[in-house]
């Protein structure tokens, strides 16, 4: 019994990593889509997606859509639908 209340110990004190928004986010122009993503990994997803883009507005919108505050407009600029998931 003593090793099982250590166990449970341990496992309740690892760090609560909070509830995060999770995402699918589709592309208007090429129809690429992203599916169940958290939101931190948006920039990271569509990156690729407009490699073929040198624009600094589109790199900065990019890493606007890590910022809550500022996602939607950079969705919108970059021409993507974001999707909350249940």
């Amino acid at each position: 019994m003593k090793m099982m209340t250590s166990l449970m110990k341990m496992t309740n004190t690892r760090p609560s990593q909070g509830a995060q928004t999770t995402l699918s986010v589709h592309d208007r122009q090429s129809g690429r889509q992203a599916n169940n993503l958290f939101a931190d990994q948006l920039a990271d997803a569509v990156r690729p997606w407009f490699d073929d883009w040198s624009d600094s507005g589109i790199r900065e919108a990019i890493e606007a859509l890590r910022v809550p505050d500022r996602r939607s407009e950079a969705a919108e600029f970059l021409g993507l639908d974001l999707i909350p998931v249940a």
